[in-house]
């Protein structure tokens, strides 16, 4: 597999995983919550750390950072 190919799968396994995160917030929250969400898990995803050599990245622990972040939103919010 070369570096294009690989790329492209990860971002769109990437895209996949925000998808279904910001369509789940939607559902249950609303649309305001979920952009918010959305743009919780684009700043996890610039702070986790790559993995290394064949690797592939662990989105859910993205998904499961912007969730903490949505839940100490709405926290604030009860």
């Amino acid at each position: 597999m070369n570096a294009v190919q690989t790329t492209t799968e990860l971002l769109a396994s990437a895209e996949q995983e925000l998808q279904a995160f910001a369509g789940a917030v939607t559902g249950l929250f609303g649309e305001e919550q979920a952009q918010q969400s959305a743009q919780d898990w684009l700043q996890e995803l610039e702070l986790m750390d790559w993995p290394t050599g064949d690797e592939v990245p662990n989105w859910r622990r993205v998904t499961i950072a912007a969730a903490a972040r949505l839940a100490g939103r709405l926290k604030t919010q009860i």
